[in-house]
């Protein structure tokens, strides 16, 4: 590889010169879109995106058009006119924050190369259990869909005659969960081998939350068809409707069968912060 190319990507000074060119870029779009100026999205195809950007890889941008190019045909989460899709509006600091990490890009594979990040992670993670009312809790910071994954990999775990990481799958493994549960849940069933019949799925009442009322009846004609139940989903909340299950009967029922109770906190977890939309309990 050609050295002075090299020299020049690492740059120091170009790196800061950039970095307040885009600074200013991003600071301009907050700005009007605070105000309401512009678009939301400009919706255009994928196709003549696709077509625009293959076009780009022969020629040559400077680095502001090209970031600006992004800024334009990126959709506006803070414009007023943003409905929020699963997606929240980032704070002006967070995104500071994300460029810290990026440039430092420490892994936490392993305690040698995340040594920082690893205590913060642990802090951020002892203040969420605090908060939810674990007195012994633990965890790691990851996405909604392989939190849930990894959620339910320990509820198998937890079982010590389930010895699938040695044996693999020989029994008809399932959880329960309510038919209006995100589909990260039917994903991580089927992931992990269980296919369909991994997933029984609890009809709502009428509130679009899980029917309760129903899960005797579906857990003991699960063990009558030869299945073993090991957990059951909660939503905070229902992904569709904002609709919370009652995790106070959902954990009566867990404890009196002796099952895993995994609550899906991934849109309405951080509520239990909040005095006035703190719902964890019914």
């Amino acid at each position: 590889m050609n050295n002075k190319l090299l020299e020049k990507a690492f740059d120091p000074e170009s790196f800061r010169s950039k970095g307040h060119q885009l600074a200013d870029q991003l600071a301009d779009l907050l700005g009007d879109s605070l105000n309401g100026k512009g678009k939301v999205t400009l919706a255009q195809s994928p196709d003549l995106l696709y077509e625009h950007w293959n076009n780009q890889t022969n020629q040559r941008i400077s680095t502001k058009d090209y970031f600006q190019k992004v800024i334009d045909q990126s959709i506006n989460l803070h414009h007023p006119h943003y409905i929020g899709h699963q997606v929240s509006v980032p704070l002006p600091f967070g995104a500071l924050a994300t460029t810290l990490t990026s440039l430092l890009n420490n892994g936490m594979g392993i305690y040698e190369m995340g040594e920082c990040a690893t205590a913060i992670e642990k802090v951020v993670v002892d203040v969420f259990c605090k908060q939810v009312g674990y007195a012994n809790g633990n965890g790691i910071l990851t996405s909604g869909s392989l939190a849930t994954l990894t959620a339910l990999l320990s509820a198998r775990a937890r079982y010590q005659d389930i010895q699938i990481w040695e044996k693999g799958t020989h029994e008809q493994y399932c959880v329960l969960a309510s038919d209006m549960a995100h589909y990260c849940v039917e994903r991580a069933v089927r992931i992990m081998g269980w296919g369909a019949e991994g997933i029984i799925k609890v009809p709502v009442n009428d509130q679009y939350a899980m029917g309760t009322s129903r899960l005797s009846e579906l857990y003991e004609a699960s063990i009558e068809q030869g299945k073993k139940v090991i957990a059951i989903v909660g939503s905070a909340p229902c992904t569709a409707t904002g609709s919370y299950d009652n995790f106070k009967q959902i954990a009566q029922f867990c404890e009196a069968y002796n099952i895993w109770f995994h609550i899906d906190g991934a849109h309405g977890g951080p509520a239990v912060f909040s005095e006035k939309y703190n719902v964890s309990v019914p």
